[in-house]
């Protein structure tokens, strides 16, 4: 049965790493082919450059956006137990609220409607 290009590939860098001089020079080309296609900013087109910073500022955007969801994963763990850690506990919602609104009227609004919600669950 024939090899898949894959398994060729494989065996291919299998060799290439048993010889040392080979294998080095190996790696320089590949570097020099991975600076070659990455450009630096100053080197790109005016189009180029927006649509280079429209994905960065997308990739910033998912981020932060994961960083978000795992603080609040962590926050949901630690809900209060007594009504002792109340005020820590408003506190950490004010934050997930703070990290997850955009504007300042959205914020505290969902704030105090928040803040009553989990005053009425720890009073009970």
């Amino acid at each position: 049965m024939p090899l898949t290009p894959a398994e060729k590939m494989r065996r291919y860098r299998e060799k290439l790493k048993n010889d040392p001089i080979r294998y080095e020079d190996y790696k320089k080309k590949d570097l020099i082919r991975i600076k070659l296609k990455n450009k630096k900013i100053t080197e790109l087109s005016e189009k180029e450059k927006a649509d280079q910073r429209k994905k960065w500022r997308k990739q910033k955007k998912r981020q932060k956006e994961k960083k978000t969801e795992s603080t609040i994963k962590v926050i949901e763990i630690k809900k209060p137990s007594t009504s002792t850690e109340a005020p820590t506990a408003i506190k950490c919602v004010n934050k997930i609220i703070y990290l997850r609104s955009g504007n300042y009227a959205e914020r505290t609004e969902t704030a105090i409607s928040k803040n009553i919600l989990l005053r009425r669950n720890i009073e009970k």
